[in-house]
């Protein structure tokens, strides 16, 4: 049973959209965000995988319905990302897509949806 007892109890919005860019991809997620409030107005959360500064003071200026948040610090991803530093020429991408669950989990949403940062949302 849901009721406001629920709500109050749960500090997560009810639905949003998260993703994760880095500095490479912001200008996707850009796009993606874009899509998203075109299409279905959800808050959105981007999990910081390297922005810049300067990326990250463009998005709270000018993506109102979006968060940027740092990476979680959970046991799980610290661990991905140990085991995976060094393994491979392109280190930051391949950790980037093996913590994606642990972001799902940690998303402020009570109901989320995982968007990639190169995708487009369209009616």
């Amino acid at each position: 049973m849901t009721g406001l007892v629920d709500t109050f109890q749960d500090p997560r919005f009810d639905e949003g959209v998260i993703s994760l860019a880095d500095s490479d991809f912001f200008a996707g997620f850009v796009l993606l965000y874009e899509s998203i409030q075109r299409s279905y107005p959800v808050p959105v959360t981007c999990f910081d995988g390297g922005l810049t500064d300067e990326q990250k003071r463009w998005a709270a200026e000018n993506l109102l319905n979006c968060t940027i948040s740092p990476l979680p610090d959970t046991e799980d991803i610290r661990t991905v990302r140990a085991r995976l530093d060094g393994k491979s020429d392109n280190d930051t991408s391949e950790s980037m897509l093996w913590i994606c669950p642990f972001l799902i989990a940690n998303s402020p949403y009570q109901r989320v949806l995982w968007l990639d940062a190169d995708l487009l949302v369209v009616k």
